[in-house]
């Protein structure tokens, strides 16, 4: 029998999906500073040495991690509120009959 609301799972930078990521990306593009030691030169990011190149900002890693932290905590949040209410029906049996007039 159904005992309330399953709990969420926490998300991961892995578990991101497509859009999200290109959300951060352009939240990255538009908030972050970037390094000491890269630029942007209108298409890709470059290191001074010119060593490295890449479309991702370099500190790309730290705001999806920001994001999974925040989505994490509201997962919580709800997660809490889900035992509550699972706990809250311990114990209690609902026939198929009242199911049913409740439905």
């Amino acid at each position: 029998a159904h005992r309330g609301p399953s709990p969420r799972p926490l998300r991961t930078a892995a578990s991101l999906r497509e859009e999200e990521l290109a959300a951060v990306a352009r939240r990255c593009k538009d908030e972050a500073d970037l390094p000491t030691g890269w630029y942007y030169d209108g298409s890709v990011y470059v290191s001074y040495d010119g060593v490295r190149r890449t479309s991702e900002h370099p500190r790309m890693d730290e705001y999806v991690a920001a994001v999974v932290e925040e989505m994490n905590g509201a997962i919580e949040e709800w997660n809490a509120g889900a035992e509550q209410a699972r706990n809250a029906l311990r114990g209690v049996t609902i026939t198929a009959e009242e199911a049913r007039a409740y439905a």
